[in-house]
């Protein structure tokens, strides 16, 4: 699929202007069908760490009622996490009926980063992966709609974000998904 996909041109910020004014009013319609139906809404954002998950989050967010949703930004696990089945903590977050979650970061991140830093085996791996083909099977066998995006950036992009004057917390994660991105 990836290997097919063709990059398009930025549109300018007056296209992206009038564009988001658009569909302004479209998200609100909608928005009100999904509470009326009591259709769960599960929206995952996964990325490289200074991809802009929570910016993009943040402009979705201000266009949506927030009666209705909630942002849930995954901490590393703890010890207690650990002991429970790998996806109980992520189990835990989904929506109620008409209500929105949106996920920075999920299950696949956590599964990936410790297959790259080979904290996992292959065989778990697997395991995992097809773990979360039936978590999602489930979700929307029952009702849920379930949105995932990987939002992508260059290393030279992270290299040059990193670079461009961010706080030394910034730095270190910088650090860690710069690894992760070569």
């Amino acid at each position: 699929m990836l290997k097919e996909w063709e990059k398009s041109e930025k549109p300018s910020e007056e296209e992206i202007k009038a564009r988001l004014e658009a569909v302004k009013e479209k998200l609100a319609r909608q928005q009100l069908l999904i509470k009326e139906k009591k259709v769960p809404v599960l929206v995952v954002l996964e990325g490289w760490g200074t991809a802009g998950k929570g910016y993009a989050i943040g402009q979705i967010i201000q266009n949506i009622d927030p009666r209705f949703f909630k942002v849930v930004s995954m901490q590393k696990k703890t010890e207690d996490d650990k002991r429970k089945p790998f996806l109980y903590r992520h189990f835990a977050k989904i929506p109620e009926a008409g209500q929105f979650v949106f996920l920075d970061t999920a299950w696949m991140d956590e599964i990936t980063e410790e297959r790259l830093h080979g904290t996992i085996s292959e065989d778990v791996y697997a395991n995992r992966i097809e773990s979360v083909r039936r978590f999602e099977r489930q979700l929307t066998d029952n009702g849920y709609l379930v949105m995932k995006f990987f939002l992508h950036i260059s290393k030279g992009t992270v290299t040059a974000y990193c670079t461009a004057g961010a706080s030394e917390g910034h730095n270190m994660a910088c650090q860690q998904k710069r690894s992760v991105a070569e």
